[in-house]
């Protein structure tokens, strides 16, 4: 049984690579893949990691920054709450791995030109990282969170005045108080 999911499941991502073109077509199925791994608990742990892996390429491989960085949130989590069949109830919790994948996020969100754009995706990431942190994460580099929380300021004040700038601001504030909060 787990040979035949595997099997169907790395068709899924030869028909995401081959056949979906549209952008947000492909976001979809990533995250349609993820939540469906997220809920197969039986596959011996030499078909999951690969086959996250591959989820985690789809996701880096989007064509917009962007996609790639909400994307990557995403996927991140397969290496969190994943389950495999040597691990039984437990969760893979695999902390290197979602660093991995979160700072990957964040040189993507650093290569983003729209500043209203590169602040919503530092907000996505900054949240992110609090999740990880409030579930246990040790292995999330608070130093990089702290400079990407003061990257994310020193740019609020360089927005544009406008309702999305705002928004943005009140959203940042939150993300602080909660790093307060959790005293990063």
């Amino acid at each position: 049984m787990p040979s035949i999911v595997t099997c169907r499941s790395f068709s899924a991502l030869s028909v995401l690579e081959d056949e979906v073109v549209e952008s947000r077509d492909r976001i979809r199925c990533i995250y349609l893949i993820t939540g469906t791994m997220q809920n197969i608990h039986n596959l011996p742990d030499e078909s999951w990691q690969p086959l996250a892996s591959q989820v985690v390429l789809a996701a880096a491989k989007l064509f917009k920054k962007p996609d790639q960085v909400r994307s990557l949130c995403c996927v991140a989590n397969l290496y969190w709450v994943g389950r495999t069949a040597e691990a039984g109830e437990d969760t893979l919790k695999n902390g290197k791995k979602v660093s991995d994948i979160l700072k990957k996020g964040v040189k993507s969100a650093s290569e983003c030109l729209e500043p209203l754009v590169q602040q919503q995706l530092f907000i996505l990431l900054l949240n992110t990282y609090a999740y990880y942190i409030e579930e246990g994460c040790k292995e999330i580099d608070l130093s990089q969170v702290k400079e990407l929380l003061s990257r994310t300021r020193d740019n609020a004040v360089q927005l544009d005045v406008s309702a999305e700038a705002d928004a943005l601001d009140r959203q940042l504030a939150e993300t602080t108080a909660l790093f307060q909060k959790l005293q990063v």
